[in-house]
């Protein structure tokens, strides 16, 4: 039995009702296995202003690999009041959206000087104040059109579906006694899928937001996590696949078909959504102390070498919270952590080398994305406002100033 025909079985509705009362989502993870989840109250800002990020391309030294790229800042915006979990662009890459530690959803255009007022704003947190944990567009799919839906996830259990443009809610469901820490759709958008606190991913139909399985566990050696799952993907080929990582140091592989994990690679502390695929190489990002960055082969599911924080140096500190591959090609990885709170650029062509480097960041950096159609990228993080940085081989125009 396939996905769509496993949709149209069994599709039992969650409830659109919550008791769940958590604590505030993901501030900071102080030392190893620290409890995701504290009492940090929304209202709580900052009084003082944090310093200005530094940005800055590296310099080719003695037997360091060249790289012909360079990043600049091409425009940031945000209040710098409240942490920013995550942020994801568009289909067309003209708007981008961010999740807060109070539960707001703020969407902002790309296009234009003036960017510091959203487009729009919205609670995405069934119970006030709780954090937003995920966002995600709405793909193309098959007919080529920007539906321009966001879906973003909460750690009240809800998960919700926006028309962008107009801020209204078109969707949302409430999985009880659950803390959502992750999403993500299909590559088509026809299926989406949600994990966190419970250890289980649901797989639902996006036309009808009804659930067509769950998937918690598998056979022998694969029993299914055993913590807190904080990424999930989609295969970009098969939407049959699905992949997971999060607390217990194991990516999960799962075929939504025989509803079980059918592989898993052991080692990656995923916290946050640092699991990433193309063309086969699986992209890991680890909260630790060493071998943050890893590449896996797919199929093998065996690790295909390391990506170095600084390139030729051991470098201790840099613990991941978010990494990605390039959207527009094979050329680049971005990645960003927490402790020595900086976003690094790599080129994938010559030798993984790091080519460009955010610092002076006060707070951890807890979500990076590419756009979709540019050598561009985002960061979030601590210090409450997004940056979009520009790779290229000159400099580009910042537009805020």
């Amino acid at each position: 039995m396939n996905l769509s025909q496993m949709s149209q079985g069994s599709r039992n509705r969650i409830s659109v009702n919550t008791r769940v009362r958590e604590n505030q989502f993901l501030r900071v993870l102080q030392d190893e296995k620290t409890q995701i989840l504290n009492d940090r109250s929304p209202e709580k800002t900052r009084k003082e202003s944090s310093p200005l990020p530094k940005i800055k391309s590296e310099k080719q030294a003695p037997g360091k690999p060249k790289s012909d790229k360079m990043i600049s800042e091409y425009r940031n915006f945000g209040t710098g009041k409240i942490d920013l979990l995550t942020c994801r662009f568009d289909p067309e890459d003209l708007m981008i959206a961010t999740g807060a530690s109070d539960g707001m959803i703020n969407v902002y255009s790309t296009q234009g000087a003036n960017t510091e007022k959203p487009l729009t704003t919205v609670n995405g947190a069934d119970v006030p104040g709780t954090p937003l944990t995920s966002l995600r567009w709405k793909p193309r799919g098959s007919y080529g059109m920007n539906p321009q839906i966001l879906m973003s996830t909460c750690a009240d259990g809800n998960v919700s579906h926006w028309y962008a443009p107009t801020g209204k809610l078109i969707s949302r469901i409430v999985e009880e006694g659950n803390q959502i820490l992750a999403c993500d759709y299909s590559s088509q958008g026809y299926y989406f899928a949600t994990a966190g606190k419970d250890r289980s991913i649901r797989v639902y139909d996006d036309t009808t937001k009804s659930l067509v399985t769950t998937l918690s566990g598998g056979f022998g050696q694969y029993p299914g996590h055993s913590n807190r799952i904080l990424a999930v993907k989609f295969h970009p080929m098969d939407p049959n696949v699905i992949i997971s990582g999060g607390w217990d140091h194991n990516v999960y592989f799962w075929d939504v078909r025989q509803e079980r994990s059918y592989g898993a690679i052991q080692g990656p502390t995923v916290s946050g959504d640092a699991l990433d695929m193309k063309n086969n190489v699986l992209l890991t990002g680890s909260w630790r102390n060493q071998d943050q960055l890893e590449l896996w082969d797919y199929g093998m599911r065996k690790k295909v070498g390391n990506v170095e924080w600084e390139h030729g140096k051991e470098v201790s500190g840099a613990y991941i919270y978010s990494c990605q591959f390039s959207k527009q090609n094979d050329e680049t990885i971005v990645a960003g952590c927490s402790n020595l709170n900086e976003v690094r650029s790599y080129d994938r062509m010559n030798e993984n080398v790091d080519f460009g480097k955010v610092t002076n960041l006060t707070k951890g950096v807890y979500c990076v994305d590419y756009a979709n159609n540019s050598d561009m990228f985002s960061f979030c993080g601590g210090e409450g406002r997004v940056h979009l940085l520009q790779i290229s081989k000159t400099p580009c125009i910042n537009l805020n100033h």
